[in-house]
């Protein structure tokens, strides 16, 4: 069993919370969101986006965010902050994937982006918490830990690193954020990103710069190929092998990250190995982090 108490977790005063929304699931496109070849990943968001525009779909390529608390006894006060790192107007990110002709350079350019507002990610916890789309991990932690994550938000929106919104920005470069990056950022900085979560949430591909004699990757990465999205969408071919030319792409996955902590908070539900609590149809894994480095 744990050592870990739901009743500890309740009373502690400084915590991380990482929110995971998987992408819709649908007859059409029962993987959510896959990486296993990049036309099977393009079907997918297609699909997902018609279902955004007909049938009132959120978060069409799943979601990441996070939740920092610090009550400070010695200030008598306490510090929070919720959110993550969006697209500022869903018409420029549509335009993005359906009209600019970019093709698999998708995976690389970026979009006007936002800090997402507390009320918007405290509405999809809600929800997650009703259907059971949510999974999350709460990381107890120092007092200087949680205080440090929270200084670090304002200094990212001081910086204005939100501006940039795309899959392979970097945010502790201060290059811009998609929503999964900023999320592990704050993990990173609270030194918690252990391999077991790094393992299981991220994905590594060799984006292929051709199928045959046509170019697959257009936009910032290859300025001079206008690659249609009917083109990726029909895609048969895997990956690229490292002995062919492509791109090396790392990023990290919220359809992922929700389905392994899902699967985990059940395991642990049934055998005890690790605190879990559950608010609605969402669990929550709790991991006590406070001996981190």
């Amino acid at each position: 069993m744990s050592r870990l108490t739901l009743d500890g977790v309740a009373a502690h005063d400084h915590t991380l919370t990482l929110h995971a929304i998987p992408a819709p699931y649908s007859h059409l496109n029962p993987a959510g969101m896959s990486w296993h070849s990049p036309g099977q990943l393009v079907r997918g968001v297609l699909v997902n986006e018609v279902g955004r525009l007909t049938r009132g779909w959120t978060r069409t390529l799943g979601h990441a965010g996070v939740h920092v608390v610090s009550k400070s006894k010695a200030r008598a006060g306490e510090g929070t902050f919720l959110g993550s790192a969006t697209y500022r107007d869903a018409a420029d990110f549509r335009a993005f994937l359906l009209r600019d002709q970019i093709g698999l350079g998708m995976l690389f350019d970026h979009v006007p982006g936002r800090l997402e507002a507390p009320e918007e990610m405290h509405h999809s916890i809600e929800l997650g918490e009703r259907t059971g789309r949510l999974a999350s991990v709460t990381f107890l932690l120092r007092a200087e830990v949680a205080q440090a994550l929270l200084d670090y938000a304002d200094v990212f929106m001081r910086a204005g690193i939100q501006e940039r919104y795309g899959l392979e920005a970097r945010p502790l470069s201060g290059e811009g954020a998609g929503c999964s990056a900023f999320s592990m950022a704050f993990l990173e900085l609270a030194g918690v990103l252990s391999p077991r979560f790094r393992d299981a949430w991220s994905f590594e591909v060799r984006v292929p710069e051709h199928d045959g004699a046509s170019p697959l990757i257009g936009g910032s990465k290859r300025p001079t190929n206008r690659v249609s999205l009917g083109r990726v969408a029909r895609l048969r071919r895997p990956w690229a092998r490292l002995d062919e030319p492509g791109i090396d792409l790392f990023g990290w996955d919220p359809t992922r990250m929700a389905e392994w902590i899902q699967a985990r908070c059940l395991q642990a539900l049934r055998d005890g190995s690790e605190c879990v609590t559950t608010r609605g149809q969402a669990h929550t894994l709790v991991v006590d982090a406070r001996d981190a480095a």
